[in-house]
């Protein structure tokens, strides 16, 4: 009896003595998380294009990019980069960009005529502003700066004859009749682009703008070469009048080593 009742505190002994340990506090060792995806932070970021990266190549490109930015952005911040040094720092002293081009409001939408380039580093164009009522012509000068990029040098309301050696006469036909247009749309001697027997007409008395057909001047016009050789070639002229639009076709041929009109037909 006595040795049952040992052997029983025994086990109970024992029984306690296993149990201790499932009552101590267990300690959890949780892994490292795995690594994340390699941040993108600024530091790795591609570095910023060049500023001129995507700057256009030709006259014209330029100032079609320059009236389009002042229509995005009034202010013209975005417009300083066509402009040359003389006309960015006029800005930067408080001049309007808007007031370069002589208009207090921006325009809906507008055309750039092809730009002609003599010589190699100077170039001009012309541009026409349409707002919900008419429209403006714009002349612009451009030289090409030492860095290879075309700027705006200056911006005229009217045809202003370059600077003597700078503006040859005209080499194209298409150039000869865009240049006659321009001239006659501001009073300036369009007749320069005519031939002998056309200029007899004028000096006899019949108007310029007779020759062409129209009383008053189109708002803006667009020039296309129908046919050419080496010493003729037909012009196709849109003339875009505010009640609509009209064709005209010029002959132009060469006369003592020059390209000039000979015909202008509806």
């Amino acid at each position: 009896m006595k040795r049952g009742i040992l052997l029983l505190l025994f086990g109970v002994l024992l029984g306690g003595c296993g149990a201790q340990p499932a009552s101590q506090p267990t300690v959890e060792i949780q892994a490292p998380a795995p690594p994340g995806p390699a941040s993108t932070s600024a530091a790795t970021a591609p570095p910023a294009a060049p500023a001129l990266r995507d700057y256009p190549t030709d006259p014209q490109s330029v100032v079609q990019s320059f009236l389009t930015s002042l229509q995005i952005d009034t202010s013209g911040q975005h417009s300083l980069k066509y402009l040359a040094p003389d006309l960015q720092s006029q800005i930067q002293d408080g001049t309007p960009v808007a007031q370069l081009l002589g208009v207090q409001h921006i325009y809906e939408w507008f055309t750039v005529q092809p730009a002609s380039i003599k010589p190699a580093d100077a170039a001009h164009t012309q541009a026409t502003l349409y707002f919900s009522d008419d429209g403006v012509e714009r002349f612009f000068d451009l030289r090409l700066q030492d860095v290879g990029i075309w700027q705006i040098a200056s911006i005229h309301t009217t045809l202003t004859n370059p600077p003597s050696g700078q503006l040859d006469y005209p080499a194209e036909p298409t150039q000869v009749v865009q240049r006659f247009l321009q001239a006659l749309s501001v009073d300036a001697d369009a007749a320069l682009y005519l031939s002998d027997e056309l200029r007899q007409q004028v000096q006899a008395g019949t108007p310029l703008p007779a020759l062409v057909g129209i009383q008053n001047m189109p708002r803006s016009f667009n020039v296309r070469e129908i046919s050419s050789s080496p010493d003729a070639a037909l012009i196709e002229v849109r003339l875009h009048f505010a009640a609509g639009d009209e064709s005209r076709t010029f002959e132009v041929s060469q006369t003592s080593g020059q390209w000039q009109i000979v015909q202008i037909t509806p």
